[in-house]
């Protein structure tokens, strides 16, 4: 293997190495922006029961409600 495919080879793996880290940082991202919509969804789901049966067995907690 010539001096050219090693410096090939170790620019192709720079510019892998760093579409690498931009997807890492896409996939971060968005399982920060899923994990606030599902905190959300359970959070209006929890506030749907209490709404429905404020005494029920299903709702979560007297710590959720606001008194």
């Amino acid at each position: 293997m010539g001096e050219n495919d090693f410096v090939s080879l170790l620019l192709k793996a720079q510019r892998l190495q760093k579409v690498a880290q931009k997807l890492q940082e896409q996939s971060d991202s968005l399982e920060a922006e899923v994990r606030l919509k599902i905190e959300a969804l359970l959070s209006e789901r929890n506030e749907l029961r209490w709404r429905v049966d404020p005494f029920s067995a299903n709702a979560n907690s007297l710590a959720d409600v606001d008194f």
